[in-house]
């Protein structure tokens, strides 16, 4: 089988007493003798997938790691640790089907479980397949639709009207740095998930992190609180500033940001040489500014021409249509600008 560098994912979709539950995650191949050997990341730990002589196994290591093996029609036991204790878990699988798919691994299973005198019923399906690399679409403003290769997708910080409005948008979570109006109409998303305090997410296989910091310079006395929200995303570190106002000097440890959303119009955030003093500080590959002028626009704030002044003696400056696309391995070694336009809803549709 011969992978190369590419990038797999995986996807399970699980049903269980009227309960339906979707995860997805980057996977990893690995070679061995007997067939491959199918290795992605749970929210409980690291865990390996293979099929051998008509059996699908699954392990999964840490400090809540379980084992066990699916075979057609067969009685057999599941192995669970959680941390210094273990329990056998008897497991009866009555349908173990490989479908026939151009992709590389898919199959359907139903299994039950007796655990503490309960028996439940599990429907899965198994989908391992060639992702797409990482997308961008930007609306405008600060706001910005973010789709893994696996399909899922975050928009951030959705505006009200601004003097042009948003088209309404399908996504499965939103994230919200703050509460002002021309960041939080979180009701022109269609979505699932609203994630708008401090705290780790996980969302189908992405990462989600947001850290507490300042809309001013003076820690919040102004304008109050905003949330700095990092995203990873196919290997792929996303920040989203949001309304950043403070100096650089107070920006969290450790977000090592590849892409990074700035504000850049000043006012009410960071101005366009405050925004090269934090880029100085971060260093990322890519720099998308946000949050400036453009026609139409009602918010007071200065367009991006003074921050690509600034930046262009410096750095590599492009633009771009309202779409990229991006892989991992095809991020730039040195800093570099990428001014986007907001999407032009007609043609999209």
């Amino acid at each position: 089988m011969d992978i190369g560098n590419r990038l797999y994912f995986i996807r399970i979709v699980t049903q269980s007493e009227g309960e339906k539950s979707i995860f997805s995650a980057p996977v990893r191949i690995l070679q061995a003798k007997d067939g491959p050997i199918f290795s992605y990341e749970t929210y409980g730990g690291p865990t390996e997938l293979s099929l051998r002589d008509g059996r699908l196994y699954m392990t999964r290591r840490g400090s809540s790691g379980f084992s066990c093996f699916f075979e057609q029609g067969a009685a057999s036991e599941m192995d669970i640790s959680l941390g210094n204790s273990s329990a056998k878990i008897p497991l009866r699988t009555h349908s173990l089907k490989i479908l026939p798919s151009d992709d590389i691994f898919e199959a359907e299973l139903e299994y039950d479980l007796l655990f503490d005198r309960t028996l439940t019923r599990f429907r899965l399906h198994l989908h391992i397949f060639l992702g797409g690399p990482m997308k961008i679409v930007y609306y405008g403003h600060s706001c910005f639709a973010l789709q893994s290769g696996a399909g899922t997708s975050i928009v951030t910080d959705p505006y009200g009207d601004v003097g042009f409005h948003l088209p309404h948008i399908t996504a499965d979570a939103v994230t919200v740095s703050h509460g002002h109006y021309d960041h939080c109409n979180v009701g022109a998303v269609a979505s699932k998930a609203i994630f708008d305090r401090a705290g780790d997410y996980d969302l189908s296989g992405m990462q989600l992190t947001a850290v507490k910091r300042w809309h001013d310079d003076a820690h919040g006395a102004k304008r109050g609180e905003n949330l700095i929200f990092s995203y990873l995303i196919d290997g792929i570190r996303v920040v989203h500033l949001g309304d950043s106002g403070m100096c650089a000097e107070e920006l969290p440890e450790g977000l090592s940001p590849d892409i990074l959303f700035i504000p850049v119009g000043g006012h009410y955030t960071i101005d366009a040489e405050e925004a090269m003093r934090y880029i100085a500080r971060l260093s990322p590959k890519i720099v998308i500014p946000m949050h400036y002028k453009v026609t139409g626009l009602t918010v007071d704030i200065e367009g991006v021409e003074r921050f690509l002044d600034a930046a262009g003696k410096k750095y590599h400056v492009s633009h771009a249509g309202s779409e990229l696309e991006i892989l991992r391995e095809n991020l730039p070694q040195n800093t570099k600008i990428i001014v986007m336009e907001r999407i032009n809803y007609a043609k999209r549709s």
